[in-house]
């Protein structure tokens, strides 16, 4: 903060005492936007690295999101597969028929990686998203709420797929509670099921299916 001393000898005139406040204002309005223009230098240099975090961010989140996509690929490959074959062994059972020759399918690991928010949520915190353009900031709003729906939706299949274990986990004759929380039905699950139990366990997939479908 700039102080401005005025001149300590007394104003004798009119003229004197005007030429005094003008010298008062002018030191003051050169204080002003001597003061501003450092803060909004500070500013800049905020919003300039506030951007480069984000930047960087946002190259994180990119490689999450290509690994998830493969997740979710892979997860619902492996699910459809998992549905047909409960529903190929419900028809088949109705016809009085031996189970279908493939065994069901392993779900594979529960590997998923949610993007990152921190730079983010630090910076709407502490209001600095008010220094980024209006578009921008818009921008990122758009690209973190969509980031939000995905948690939201993840959430939902893996409660999903909880379901669906512990649906499995009534028949199956060994049951370890330390497995993977997705583990696909073996064979002695399946073959413990009646038809009506069947046609549950083949909603139960579907839901999970849906959850990543959203």
């Amino acid at each position: 903060m700039l102080d401005v001393h005025p001149p300590h000898e007394a104003a004798h005139s009119w003229r004197d005492f005007f030429i005094h406040i003008a010298t008062i204002t002018v030191g003051l309005l050169i204080a002003i936007s001597l003061e501003q223009s450092v803060e909004a230098i500070h500013h800049r240099h905020q919003r300039f690295e506030l951007e480069r975090d984000l930047r960087v961010e946002a190259r994180k989140n990119l490689h999450l999101i290509d690994l998830d996509d493969k997740f979710y690929e892979d997860k619902t490959a492996r699910l459809n597969a998992l549905r047909q074959y409960v529903d190929d062994l419900s028809e088949r059972r109705n016809r009085k028929l031996p189970p279908p020759p493939q065994a069901p399918p392993d779900l594979g690991s529960p590997i998923f990686s949610f993007p990152i928010t921190s730079v983010w949520s630090t910076a709407k915190e502490s209001t600095y998203t008010a220094l980024l353009p209006r578009e921008e900031a818009a921008m990122f709003e758009e690209v973190y709420f969509e980031n939000d729906r995905m948690r939201i939706f993840a959430d939902l299949y893996f409660n999903a797929i909880a379901r669906q274990r512990r649906f499995a986990a009534r028949f199956k004759k060994q049951y370890d509670p330390k497995a993977p929380l997705i583990v696909g039905a073996d064979a002695a699950s399946l073959a413990g099921m009646n038809l009506e139990e069947l046609k549950q366990y083949s909603g139960l997939i579907s839901d999970a299916i849906d959850g990543l479908q959203e």
